[in-house]
């Protein structure tokens, strides 16, 4: 296996690009090593990027790009979004639309899908000085879309309700 040292790369054309190997082979980032990228790190379809344990990626802009993971544990989804009214997404990764289902309870519209329906999420509510609770619009694993999850927001007196802040993140399992 040959082993290249350097401390920068820079492309030889106008278009900036440096490719890493052919489509289909697969760039590891070892235990221990740092993956930091100011611009677009960009993996071709059909190709793979493995960052092993202890790793870490850095992201010096807006996070758009970690969608496609399956593994477990790992974020898959988070939105932040105004659930009254008009609802509106005010921040989000891996979302592309909401669903007002009624009073208190939301679709949350995936770019890319979780890796099944038994997904694991965590969030919160919040109405000005009013708190509330936040469970899944599928009762049933049935009834829980890998797609577009549902969400119910309620009062904590069990009386749903619309919020205007509402968080949610999704992990695969």
């Amino acid at each position: 296996m040959s082993h290249v040292k350097t401390n920068k790369l820079s492309a030889r054309t106008a278009s900036g690009t440096i490719t890493l190997g052919e489509s289909g082979e697969t760039i590891t980032v070892p235990s221990g090593a740092t993956l930091s990228g100011a611009g677009a790190i960009t993996v071709p379809s059909g190709g793979s990027l493995t960052i092993d344990s202890g790793a870490t990626i850095t992201n010096n802009g807006t996070s758009t790009g970690f969608t496609s993971s399956t593994a477990a544990g790992e974020v898959k989804a988070w939105c932040y979004f105004n659930g009254t009214g008009t609802i509106a997404i005010n921040a989000s990764s891996n979302v592309s639309s909401l669903t007002d289902n009624g009073v208190g309870n939301y679709s949350i519209n995936l770019i890319t899908a979780m890796a099944n329906s038994n997904y694991v999420y965590a969030g919160s509510v919040n109405r000005g000085s009013t708190v509330g609770v936040l469970d899944s619009g599928g009762t049933a694993a049935t009834n829980r879309s890998a797609s577009s999850p549902r969400i119910n927001t309620w009062y904590v007196t069990e009386v749903q309700a619309d919020f205007s802040e509402i968080l949610v993140t999704f992990f695969n399992t």
